[in-house]
């Protein structure tokens, strides 16, 4: 995305309302001016949850290069505007929690957050639609630098969320589902994700496709880091759902 010439960013919150141009047309985008570590690791996140079904806004890349929003550089993060609204009202953690235990990417939501060690999934940090129907948004500190490919993030906020209050058997139930959701990241193709990023032209350290490499050296650790993350001593799944089975 470029910014319009002459159009005037509106700050909404954290992030600026700006007109852009975008292929062939004229919209209104969000645009948050990161540091280029934080674009690409929102950009590589957004690719891989749209890539396995999970809710997320499509994620651009704006230039803003003499503009008020070129704090950190040239370029910035930026979505489309859309009308899904954040979780207004729904501070309350019943009330939230109610929503996500019918949300269907529930599992894999959490499993997602596991993978990438996402620390952050505040409810600011999930779009609501309404009828237990969630979209994931900001993903800047995901990936930390330093996190090794078999380290736990320090807390996962949509787990505590969704499973903090249920029996121990529910708890377990609950690991097993998760774990299984986590098979959908073994057909994740990391080449084709970084393709699709066109980070070439933007990304001039190359951070994303380390970015890609952590995520795939932390893949076979998954299913334990689902484990400690409840507490389960028990043997865990494979990445690999057995021939014949379903997932749930």
């Amino acid at each position: 995305m470029t910014v319009v010439e002459g159009s005037t960013p509106a700050r909404v919150g954290s992030v600026w309302r700006c007109t852009v141009h975008v292929a062939d047309r004229i919209a209104a985008a969000y645009i948050k001016p990161v540091p280029v570590y934080q674009i690409v690791r929102e950009v590589l996140c957004a690719l891989i949850a749209q890539d396995v079904g999970l809710p997320a806004l499509r994620p651009g890349v704006v230039l803003v290069e003499d503009t008020p929003l070129s704090e950190h550089g040239r370029y910035a993060f930026g979505t489309l505007a859309t009308d899904t609204r954040e979780l207004q009202g729904m501070r309350d953690d019943t009330v939230l929690r109610s929503q996500l235990a019918r949300w269907q990417h529930m599992a894999l939501a959490v499993a997602f957050d596991e993978w990438i060690a996402n620390s952050d999934r505040t409810p600011s940090n999930l779009l609501f639609r309404g009828a237990s129907q969630f979209v994931l948004i900001d993903h800047g500190e995901a990936i930390p630098a330093d996190l090794p490919p078999d380290g736990a993030s320090t807390t996962n906020l949509l787990a505590r969320l969704a499973y903090s209050d249920v029996s121990r058997d529910e708890e377990f139930a609950a690991v097993r589902r998760v774990q299984n959701a986590a098979t959908a990241f073994s057909r994740v193709n990391m080449a084709a994700i970084e393709n699709a990023s066109l980070a070439g032209s933007w990304d001039p350290d190359a951070m994303l496709p380390e970015c890609c490499r952590l995520l795939t050296d932390r893949l076979p650790h998954l299913p334990d880091l689902i484990a400690q993350r409840f507490g389960d001593p028990q043997r865990n799944l494979p990445m690999q759902p057995r021939r014949g089975t379903t997932r749930p």
